[in-house]
């Protein structure tokens, strides 16, 4: 009797879970579908030919096949404007029936990106990752952690060659504020990225290791996908409070604050330190871009900024400066910098 009276709770909980599955199954293609009217109010058309939910029972996955994701412009809109496209013929989406504020989604096939001027294709991107996911951990419905984890992908396009990807990895926080503006916490991580033609500069074409970490002012995680609809909308600043390059010779460390002035160009301020600078003006002259006698001359001249600095161990500590549209390294300006299409 007793075991029958346990075996009948047993059946009975079990019964249960399963309504409560295929109830929250139609709870999310709900969810989704509304989600999908909402972005298209927006000005961001998302579209898939199929929609499909599985998983039971330890799971609820949900498959959207040959997904498409662009904006949406009326004629007098889209009128020298550039919009975007983005679409990938598969993405997975994971969570678990009792956690539902942690969403893990996957795109295990190539994934293309256009941008398109007047309706035309104006440039066009395809990336191919081994691995391809992200993690979201909603709080209220609204995203406040998101973490991206791309490897051994490459990456070709309208004007970029063949890139090998080893790893990149991008983490984003919201963080809360009181009667301030919105702020995106960032961190970027990429590893063993080889690009071809670099072949020819005295670095090489690998970069062993880029890591930028910082915090974005003036954008939030719930203006979501219209944010990229609306024209002349850009952060207030970027405060960087890490950034480390390996490449090559080449070590280099920075921190300071990145905008952009009132002509959309980069303008700012970074406290640098490169390591080793001896070896990248020996790289140069190996790869012919100075001559002996150019290398030696700066040589002298940085050995010289360094010991000005109180150091003498081939550290050199430089400002790096955006302003008025020149990038300056110290006193010299050493690039012209361009305008940041934002239409």
């Amino acid at each position: 009797m007793r075991f029958s009276l346990i075996f009948g709770l047993l059946i009975a909980a079990l019964l249960g879970y399963a309504v409560y599955w295929f109830m929250l199954a139609d709870q999310i293609e709900v969810a989704v579908r509304d989600w999908t009217r909402q972005q298209r109010e927006d000005g961001v058309s998302i579209s898939y030919d199929a929609l499909e939910i599985g998983g039971f029972p330890y799971r609820m996955q949900v498959e959207l096949r040959n997904l498409r994701i662009g904006t949406i412009r009326t004629d007098a809109q889209s009128d020298g404007q550039r919009d975007w496209r983005w679409q990938t013929p598969l993405l997975v989406g994971n969570v678990l029936p009792y956690r539902l504020d942690h969403i893990v989604l996957r795109a295990p096939e190539p994934q293309e990106f256009t941008v398109l001027r007047g309706g035309e294709t104006d440039r066009s991107y395809r990336l191919t990752p081994d691995i391809a996911q992200a993690s979201l951990i909603l709080d209220d419905g609204q995203i406040e952690r998101l973490a991206i984890d791309v490897s051994d992908a490459r990456l070709s396009g309208s004007d970029i060659e063949d890139v090998a990807l080893g790893r990149v990895q991008l983490h984003a926080r919201q963080v809360e504020t009181q009667g301030q503006s919105a702020t995106l916490e960032l961190a970027l991580q990429a590893e063993n990225i080889r690009y071809q033609p670099l072949s020819d500069t005295a670095l090489g074409p690998v970069i062993e290791a880029a890591r930028i970490k910082g915090a974005l002012t003036g954008t939030a995680f719930h203006k979501g996908l219209s944010l990229l609809t609306e024209q002349g909308q850009t952060p207030g600043s970027f405060q960087l409070t890490d950034l480390q390059l390996r490449w090559g010779a080449l070590d280099l460390d920075a921190a300071g604050t990145v905008g952009l002035d009132a002509e959309n160009r980069p303008e700012g301020a970074l406290t640098t330190r490169i390591s080793g600078y001896n070896d990248i003006l020996t790289a140069l002259q190996h790869a012919r871009q100075l001559t002996p006698e150019e290398a030696q001359t700066a040589q002298t001249a940085l050995n010289l900024i360094a010991l000005t600095a109180g150091r003498g161990d081939n550290t050199l500590s430089l400002p790096l400066v955006m302003r008025d549209g020149d990038l300056l390294l110290g006193p010299v300006r050493i690039a012209r910098l361009p305008q940041i299409a934002l239409r």
